[in-house]
């Protein structure tokens, strides 16, 4: 597959920088996959493109990164002078542009509304 992969596309991939990771399958055999292909063992949960994948969305733990990018932008705003329209403006703008990619994979629950919209 990676030599077809070569042909059509002109790339190469790097075993070294690639990680194995299957989802029903015993771990002897993702391990031994891993090592025939010479690349690193993937466990799950991991994180990709900033998403957690294989972590339970349902649970707030999932979702103190957002939360984290939340308190942040907020530190940085508290101290300057800004007026209602524009605090509003800002929150509509940068703040729900935050975990729109987020929402799109997965549903936020309640509990993580609820400390969004205190903040």
């Amino acid at each position: 597959m990676s030599r077809c992969f070569k042909l059509v596309s002109g790339l190469k991939v790097n075993f070294i920088k690639s990680k194995f990771g299957a989802l029903g399958m015993k771990s002897n055999f993702r391990v031994s996959y891993a090592m025939v292909l010479n690349c690193k063992f993937l466990k799950i949960p991991f994180v990709y493109l900033k998403i957690s994948i294989g972590f339970n969305p349902r649970k707030v733990a999932t979702w103190e990164s957002v939360i984290r990018k939340f308190i942040k932008k907020l530190s940085v705003w508290k101290h300057k002078i800004f007026s209602i329209s524009s605090r509003i403006y800002l929150i509509n703008l940068v703040l729900t542009s935050l975990c729109f990619f987020f929402l799109s994979f997965f549903k936020m629950p309640n509990q993580v509304v609820h400390k969004i919209v205190t903040l």
